[in-house]
C-alpha cells in the first residue's frame, strides 16, 4: 500500500509518462526497445526483456542473455528475496566492454523491474524502473498467488516507466545506492560478492550454490519459468559471468560494499560444522563483524549476511510444501513465500537494528542509506543528514519524529517499511533524544 501510494503521487504513468521519457535526450538500448513508433505492448516481463534484447528461447543455447539468481540482497527487495524467491540478474556476458550494456532485475512480489543500460553518446549509466499493475491492483487486493507465482510475470496493466531523475526524491531513488559518491560522482553496477565462491548466489559449482539451489526445488517444479527463463534453463546461474561483466564494464575495482565471500564463507563454516546446508545456530566470522561494526558506525549499507543462507528451515519446508501443493492442484492459493526468514537473523539481515543502540545509532544504521552527506541537496530528503544531528533544525527533528510515528503503510513512514522495521522501544529512544 505504501508503494502504491508512492507511484499513485508521481505526476505521469502510462503511456503519458513513456512520452515524457521518451522526449528527453538519451540513446540506449531501453530507449531503443521502448520509444520507437512500432515499440510492443508490455504485457508482461517476457515481453519486457524481448524489447530491451534480453528475451529468452528454450534452446536459445549461446544466443540467450546470462543471468544469475541471488537467494539474498541488500537492494530494494532485501525483504522478498531468499533461496525460495529470488533475485534475478539478467544481461548479456561480453569480453570486452559492451556499447550496448543493458541489465535487468526482477523480483516476484515487487511489481516491477529495474533496468540499467549505457547511453550510446554520453557512455554514462542510465537507470530505469518498469512499474506494472495486475488486475488485482485496482482494489489493492493482490494475493500470494497474484505476487509471488508466474502470475506475477504477466497479463501487466498500466505499465509505467521512470528514470532515475523521476524517482529522485522517493524511496526509490536508484542513485541512493548506485551513484554511493554523491551527484556529481560516476553512476555505477554494483555486485558485493564479487570472488568466488559468491555466497548467495545460485551456483551448481559452489557448496553454497548447490544448497541454495536445493531450496529452491523444495517449492518450484521443474516445469515452472522463472522471470520468463525457461525451466530447463534455470541450471546456469552464472555469477562468474556477472562478476566478469561488472570488471570489464570497468566497475570492479569500485564496488563501495566489497564483501570478501571466500574469507567469510570459510570463516563461517569453520565455526558451525552444518554449513552451508545448516545454518541454525548462524555461522560466525570476525571479517564479516569489521563490515558489521562500520555499518554500525554509519556506513549507509548494511554488508550482505554472513551465511549463505538466510532462512530457517521449517519455515521453507512449510512454504515450500504449500507452494508445491498449489503447483499440483491441491490447494487453491499459494503461501505468502516471504515468510522463511530466520528471526535470530533479522537484525544482521539488516530488517531490524541490532539491540542496545542508541538514538544517533538507531538513525544511522536505519537512515543513513538514504540520508547522508553525499545526497544531492536539491532533494527534500537532504535536509535531514543524519550525520549532522547535532546542528540539525528543530523543526527537522520534529518531522523526523512524526513520520517515525506514523502507520508503517503511510508512503511518509520512516524508515520505509520495505528496508526495516524499528521497536516502539526504538522509536522512543530517538524521540527523546531529538525532543532535546
Amino acid at each position: 500500500m505504501a508503494d502504491d501510494s508512492i507511484f499513485e503521487a508521481l505526476p505521469l504513468k502510462g503511456k503519458p509518462q513513456l512520452d515524457a521519457l521518451c522526449a528527453r535526450p538519451g540513446d540506449d538500448p531501453v530507449r531503443d526497445g521502448l520509444c520507437k513508433p512500432d515499440a510492443p505492448a508490455l504485457t508482461g516481463l517476457a515481453a519486457l526483456q524481448k524489447a530491451v534484447g534480453l528475451g529468452f528461447t528454450p534452446d536459445g543455447g549461446n544466443d540467450n542473455p546470462s543471468f544469475a539468481l541471488l537467494g539474498h540482497t541488500q537492494s530494494l527487495a532485501s525483504r522478498k528475496v531468499s533461496a525460495i524467491n529470488p533475485r534475478v540478474i539478467i544481461f548479456m556476458s561480453t569480453n570486452a566492454r559492451n556499447p550496448d550494456l543493458v541489465t535487468l532485475a526482477f523480483t516476484r512480489g515487487e511489481g516491477f523491474a529495474e533496468l540499467i543500460a549505457r547511453d550510446k553518446k554520453t557512455k554514462k549509466l542510465n537507470f530505469y524502473l518498469v512499474r506494472f499493475e495486475q488486475a488485482c491492483s485496482a482494489e489493492h487486493k493482490c494475493t500470494p498467488t497474484d505476487r509471488f507465482t508466474v502470475e506475477n510475470e504477466r497479463a501487466w496493466r498500466n505499465v509505467s516507466v521512470y528514470d532515475d531523475e523521476d524517482l529522485a526524491n522517493t524511496i526509490f531513488d536508484c542513485r541512493a545506492c548506485h551513484q554511493p559518491g554523491g551527484p556529481k560522482a560516476p553512476k555505477q553496477m554494483l555486485m558485493q560478492e564479487m570472488e568466488r565462491p559468491w555466497t548467495h548466489f545460485f551456483d551448481t559449482e559452489t557448496e553454497g550454490g548447490a544448497a541454495l539451489y536445493d531450496d529452491f526445488k523444495k517449492a518450484h517444479p521443474k516445469d515452472e519459468p522463472l522471470a520468463a527463463i525457461p525451466p530447463n534453463v534455470l541450471v546456469f546461474s552464472d555469477p562468474a559471468a556477472l562478476e566478469h561483466s561488472v570488471n570489464v564494464e570497468g566497475f570492479g575495482d569500485a564496488q563501495p560494499h566489497f564483501f570478501d565471500s571466500k574469507t567469510i564463507e570459510g570463516q563461517v563454516k569453520a565455526s558451525s560444522k552444518g554449513q552451508p546446508g545448516a545454518n541454525d545456530p548462524p555461522g560466525k566470522s570476525t571479517a564479516w563483524n569489521t563490515l558489521y561494526q562500520r555499518h554500525l558506525a554509519g556506513s549507509p549499507f548494511p554488508p550482505a549476511y554472513h551465511d549463505v543462507k538466510v532462512t530457517d528451515a521449517s519455515k521453507v519446508s512449510r512454504v515450500a510444501a504449500a507452494y508445491q501443493a498449489f503447483t499440483k492442484g491441491e490447494s487453491s492459493s499459494a503461501p505468502d513465500v516471504t515468510d522463511v526468514f530466520l528471526d535470530r537473523a533479522a537484525p544482521e539481515l539488516g530488517h531490524t537494528l541490532k539491540t542496545g543502540l542508541d538514538a544517533a545509532g538507531i538513525l544511522k544504521a536505519a537512515c543513513a542509506g538514504c540520508h547522508n552527506d553525499k545526497l544531492d541537496p536539491s532533494l527534500s530528503r537532504a535536509g535531514f543528514d543524519v550525520t549532522k544531528l547535532a546542528s540539525m533544525d528543530k523543526a527537522t527533528k520534529e518531522r523526523v519524529i512524526a513520520r517515525m510515528k506514523l502507520p508503517a503503510s503511510s508512503p511518509q513512514h520512516m524508515p520505509p517499511e520495505r528496508f526495516r522495521t524499528l521497536t516502539a522501544d526504538e522509536i522512543a529512544k530517538v524521540e527523546a533524544e531529538l525532543s532535546k
